[in-house]
């Protein structure tokens, strides 16, 4: 997560190469475009990150899992033919690598969805704004 954080402000950073002087239909142009470019590269960092966020959350499921020896004894018990790696039943490992894979797969979605949720009214007025202007240059 501190990556992902650091990563994320690394590039907010970079606004600072943006011309403050141009006029304000090129400087909303030039900051649409910037905005455009930094979220595909965080498109990029947080494919990876939301499959490692999952596994590290299952990790701590887990690891609580394994100290609860009653619950594990009653279920080996109850599933005699169900296959243990240590104290985790194999299909667990199975349904956790299908999902980290289905969220690796679909992370962009996800992320676009995300983003999309936090700022898509700011995001859908900046275009409107630009389209306005554009309207107004003609």
């Amino acid at each position: 997560m501190a990556f992902s954080a650091w990563y994320s402000v690394h590039q907010v950073r970079s606004l600072t190469a943006l011309n403050y002087g141009a006029t304000s239909y090129d400087y909303l142009k030039s900051f649409n475009q910037w905005l455009k470019n930094v979220l595909i590269k965080n498109e990029n960092i947080f494919r990876f990150s939301y499959s490692l966020y999952f596994l590290f959350a299952m990790i701590a499921i887990l690891t609580v899992w394994s100290k609860q020896e009653n619950l594990i004894a009653k279920i080996a018990q109850k599933y005699p033919n169900l296959i243990f790696r240590g104290d985790i039943p194999l299909i667990v490992l199975i349904i956790i690598a299908i999902g980290t894979l289905l969220i690796f797969i679909f992370s962009r979605k996800i992320y676009r969805w995300d983003v999309r949720i936090v700022y898509g009214r700011i995001f859908d007025n900046l275009e409107a704004t630009i389209k306005e202007m554009e309207g107004l240059r003609k």
